[in-house]
């Protein structure tokens, strides 16, 4: 865990104010949920994103496409990686404000190779993307984002659709 070398003191009604370099840092808005966790003498919080509890599932399902397929996929919530078969890019890492803006049109987005996409702070990509945002009852939760060699996508729309559709039941469960 890294340190900030900030105090803050909780007042008399047990509240906290998360500095304003710490939200601008995880994308924390007013309004936003925060998971609460205490491991042993810490107490933790994250940013709540209902595809959280996924990330060890979507791992699996991800590493087993990859392995019958071939296919690189990365799902995100909309602050950060929750699951990724590309070796460049890891889970928790924060997703780059050009993906958010994308994913806001809520349609599936094909971007050529040609254009070098930021994924994350630390990736960008030159591969052909097709991004999919997870949308349920007009809410914008995350997206799946396939790496692909080729313009089209033959039969890789059915893995978009599938990872889609898996993170759209357990949302709405």
């Amino acid at each position: 865990m890294k340190e900030t070398g900030i105090l803050r003191r909780i007042d008399e009604l047990g509240r906290i104010v998360v500095p304003k370099e710490i939200r601008k840092k995880l994308k924390i808005r007013e309004g936003d949920n925060l998971d609460i966790f205490v491991s042993e003498d810490n107490v933790i919080l994250r940013k709540y994103s209902p595809l959280n509890d996924l990330e060890a599932i979507l791992t699996v399902l991800l590493d087993a496409i990859k392995k019958i397929n071939n296919a690189t996929v990365v799902v995100t919530d909309l602050t950060k990686v929750i699951a990724s078969t590309k070796n460049e890019v890891e889970n928790e890492e924060l997703i780059n404000e050009n993906i958010v803006q994308l994913l806001s049109q809520k349609e599936q987005i094909h971007i050529n190779k040609s254009m070098s996409v930021q994924i994350t702070d630390n990736y960008s990509s030159n591969q052909n993307l097709f991004i999919k945002p997870i949308v349920i009852y007009g809410d914008l939760f995350g997206s799946v984002i396939l790496f692909n060699e080729f313009e089209t996508l033959h039969n890789q729309q059915e893995i978009i659709d599938l990872i889609h559709y898996f993170c759209s039941e357990y949302i709405q469960f």
